[in-house]
């Protein structure tokens, strides 16, 4: 089994580290191909950590070398894994051709897999199911040129993750 490292830096004044944010995304969402496996997160004096899945390349390293077929069958592979968030109850709120890497050779690689859930977010309750009321934003969350126009529009939450599928399958 390969595993990846992510750590960083976390002094403990920190009510709510990065890491554990994106850990508990990616151990709620385990069970789907398009997830990353989390194998371990911890925290010690000063870092935090989180291994999971070796994966593979970065579609934004390879994006000039897919082809149109291989294009439409990335997009579906991410509208299901969208799907699947979604369910959930949770917005990814960053996708972006750097958060798409395929799977390595050890579990299905030519499978893309969703990462970096650091700036998701519910978007219903957990108990009720009811989307949240819209509470507003300060500034836009995400990747700008990635984020949908809710987003733009400091919008909170941000369910249109269409506009981001657009840009990320076209750009």
């Amino acid at each position: 089994m390969c595993t990846a490292w992510e750590s960083t830096k976390s002094p403990d004044h920190v009510k709510h580290p990065r890491l554990l944010h994106k850990a508990c995304a990616l151990v709620l969402l385990q069970g789907h191909e398009s997830i990353p496996l989390v194998h371990a997160w911890g925290r010690s004096q000063f870092h935090e950590y989180l291994a999971m899945e070796l994966l593979g390349v970065g579609l934004d390293k390879i994006r000039s070398a897919i082809t149109l077929r291989n294009a439409v069958a990335l997009s579906l592979q991410l509208i299901d894994a969208l799907e699947f968030v979604h369910s959930h109850g949770i917005v990814h709120c960053d996708i972006k051709p750097g958060n798409l890497m395929l799977g390595a050779a050890e579990r299905n690689p030519g499978r893309v897999r969703l990462i970096d859930f650091g700036l998701c977010r519910l978007y219903r309750d957990p108990v009720t199911l009811k989307h949240l009321p819209d509470k507003g934003t300060p500034r836009t969350i995400g990747t700008p040129a990635y984020a949908s126009v809710n987003e733009h529009l400091h919008h909170w939450p941000p369910v249109e993750t269409t506009w981001s599928l657009y840009h990320t399958a076209f750009s």
